[in-house]
């Protein structure tokens, strides 16, 4: 009985240094946390104000994104029928244009093909009817080329 309470008390003992190893161990960790948190609160507390800001911030910005992306959208539909209804326009009017040009090419060129063409029949029966140029002399060939250079 004596072992077994010798073995008792040395076991109490190792038991007993452990014990006090893990609270200084504990009381170190615990310095350590507090020096940490008292470092790392005003942090988080910015952060966290730094967050809040963001985020209404950001809710802002997103409602102003919205809001102009509407707009955008009904200006280009605007856009868009505007840009349909010139290409119907200028359809029509290129329509018209055709028209004129071929009314305009029948109502008058018409017309004066048939004039140069009768001018042209006069021109040639007056040149028929009027009197030939009797030929140059040789002489007169001989003036002109001498004339000439």
């Amino acid at each position: 009985m004596t072992v077994f309470t010798g073995v008792a008390a040395v076991a109490l003992t190792i038991s007993m240094v452990a014990m006090v190893a893990v609270a200084i161990a504990v009381f170190k960790l615990k310095s350590r946390t507090d020096t940490f948190l008292t470092r790392f609160e005003p942090l988080a507390d910015t952060a966290q104000t730094a967050l809040d800001t963001a985020s209404k911030q950001s809710t802002e910005i997103l409602e102003n994104v919205k809001t102009v992306s509407e707009t955008s959208k009904k200006q280009l539909d605007k856009i868009d029928k505007l840009v349909d209804e010139f290409e119907v326009n200028a359809r029509s009017q290129m329509d018209r244009v055709d028209k004129t040009t071929e009314a305009v090419q029948k109502t008058i060129l018409g017309p004066v093909k048939q004039i140069r063409g009768v001018a042209a029949a006069v021109a040639a029966v007056v040149a028929a009817l009027a009197p030939k140029p009797s030929r140059s002399s040789v002489d007169r060939a001989t003036l002109d080329e001498e004339m000439f250079i």
